[in-house]
């Protein structure tokens, strides 16, 4: 293997291997959850039973229309969503059925349980250090999109 295909290599591993937080989510893909998790925050604002309308959903995410009508359709086919329209505005809205509020609650647990493990491994300096690190990596991941 020529040394740029080994750099290169190295690099794809240290993105695969050392940021796979995919890992973390046993039920659900991590951009599903991250979906359901931001329907169910907007609906804790509302004063709408849990209704979220697409458009709130588009911004929140920072998607376009299209987009989140194909992310809300592969979640109400997986039956994590209701889908409806208001017919007295004339917008459609999703709402989180039990499997969505099950598959979150269950994840949440996971989540806290594997930082409660990390915490009793890994010295608070470590972490702190660690926390510091990853900020200027995301900060530094982000500027690449910007350009």
């Amino acid at each position: 293997m020529a040394v740029q295909e080994q750099k290169e290599e190295g690099i794809t591993a240290f993105f695969r291997d050392t940021f796979d937080t995919d890992a973390l989510y046993k039920g659900i893909e991590r951009k599903d959850y991250y979906y359901l998790y931001c329907i169910r925050e907007l609906g804790k604002d509302k004063s709408d039973n849990g209704k979220v309308y697409l458009f709130s959903l588009a911004e929140q995410l920072k998607m376009e229309m299209p987009e989140v009508s194909k992310m809300v359709g592969a979640l109400e086919k997986d039956g994590y969503l209701q889908w409806e329209t208001d017919v007295k505005i004339g917008r459609t809205y999703v709402t989180l059925t039990g499997k969505a509020d099950e598959i979150l609650d269950k994840e949440s647990v996971r989540m806290r349980e594997c930082y409660e493990r990390i915490k009793s491994e890994i010295n608070p300096e470590e972490l702190n250090q660690m926390a510091i690190t990853m900020k200027k990596i995301r900060d530094i991941i982000k500027q690449e999109d910007e350009e």
